[in-house]
């Protein structure tokens, strides 16, 4: 679905595939997100998936679809085939999926035989966001001859992160510029404890701002006494564009030569 009611066009060879995943009724920044995305004509809207919020609400993932399902009504947009249902809760450990319409339609997407990029905007938990990035980081990795794993926050272990040298952390600017609170920030004041003499990567992306979480977060990990990779973080607006996609392959570099 591409919203076109306006007086110019967007050339064909610029329109993108989206999928938008949010958790709507967890913050009120996501409706601006959500809107913007359906009303951008460059953005031909393949699907939103509702997403769960942590474990503030048992039905969070069911919150977020009826807050979707508010927007469409109120938007006068059709719902069938644009709202699907995510995950209800987190992966339970680091290698067992959670299959949701959410995750079938990422996929089935993906796979079509369709010139125009597919693009996953991920308004939401953290694993989610930087699903992209850190998938960049962990191939750029294997490709140094190291092996990468990637964990949601929840299920990241603070004891392995002690015995490393260096790890990659990742989260979008959430409310006013802050890293998301319910598991994020507890997760970054404890390494905080331990960050003096590691080496540490930090990536994410923002919706509206300048980037000031990602400054935030860098002089919190100094303070720390960690050293910051190339001294700051690597940030996009949105879906990352390619060059956001290069710095997170050399911050991938730099942690596998560590």
């Amino acid at each position: 679905m591409r919203y076109t009611d306006y007086k110019f066009h967007v050339p064909e060879e610029k329109i993108v595939r989206l999928i938008v995943n949010t958790d709507a009724k967890n913050e009120a920044d996501d409706q601006f997100a959500i809107v913007q995305a359906l009303l951008s004509p460059k953005f031909e809207n393949a699907g939103m998936i509702a997403a769960h919020y942590g474990t503030r609400h048992e039905d969070s993932m069911e919150r977020s679809f009826k807050e979707l399902e508010v927007i469409f009504d109120k938007m006068h947009f059709p719902k069938e085939n644009m709202i699907f249902h995510g995950a209800p809760h987190a992966i339970p450990d680091k290698t067992t999926p959670v299959v949701s319409e959410g995750a079938e339609l990422i996929v089935r997407e993906a796979m079509k035989d369709d010139e125009v990029e597919i693009a996953v905007q991920i308004n939401g938990k953290t694993r989610g966001v930087v699903a992209l990035p850190a998938d960049v980081d962990k191939e750029t990795a294997l490709a140094a001859g190291k092996e990468a794993v990637v964990v949601d926050v929840a299920s990241a272990s603070l004891d392995d992160l002690k015995a490393a040298k260096g790890f990659a952390m990742g989260c979008p600017a959430m409310g006013a510029e802050v890293l998301e609170e319910g598991e994020m920030e507890p997760f970054v004041c404890d390494v905080e404890g331990f960050a003096a003499g590691k080496t540490i990567a930090l990536f994410g992306s923002y919706g509206w701002g300048d980037g000031q979480w990602m400054r935030d977060w860098v002089d919190r990990m100094t303070a720390a006494g960690a050293t910051v990779v190339n001294g700051e973080g690597v940030i996009c607006q949105e879906a990352p564009d390619d060059a956001a996609l290069d710095a997170c392959k050399d911050l991938g570099k730099q942690i596998a030569a560590l």
